[in-house]
C-alpha cells in the first residue's frame, strides 16, 4: 500500500544523493551514522517511521552492517515492516547470508 510507504536514508550521503526523487511523493526519514572501530551506531535524525512500511535506499552496501543497525533503529521507532532498495550491493566474504 503506497499510502504507508515512507523512504529512509542511512545516512546523510545517501539522503544528499536520492531525497530529490522522493520528497514529493513520500514521507523522508533521515538516519546519522557514527563509526567506532568496527561499531556503527545509527540514530533516526528528521522523520516519523512509526505505524509505516519503510524503505531504505542506498547507493552502496559493502557488508550491510549499517543496512541492518538502521532498520534496527526504525523498527525501534516504531516502523511495522522494513525494505531496502540498494544500486550496488558488494556483499565480500558471503556477508549477504546476515541477511537470510
Amino acid at each position: 500500500d503506497k499510502s504507508k510507504v515512507t523512504v529512509a536514508f542511512p545516512d546523510e550521503g545517501a539522503f544528499k544523493r536520492f531525497h530529490l526523487m522522493f520528497e514529493d511523493k513520500f514521507p523522508l526519514v533521515t538516519c546519522t551514522k557514527v563509526r567506532e572501530a568496527d561499531e556503527r551506531h545509527v540514530t533516526v535524525k528528521e522523520g516519523e517511521p512509526s505505524g509505516r512500511h519503510v524503505v531504505i535506499v542506498d547507493d552502496l552496501v559493502m557488508t550491510g552492517g549499517t543496512l541492518k543497525e538502521c532498520a534496527k533503529v526504525l523498527l525501534a521507532h516504531g516502523a511495522d515492516k522494513i525494505s531496502a532498495y540498494v544500486t550496488h550491493p558488494v556483499f565480500p566474504h558471503d556477508s549477504w547470508q546476515r541477511f537470510t
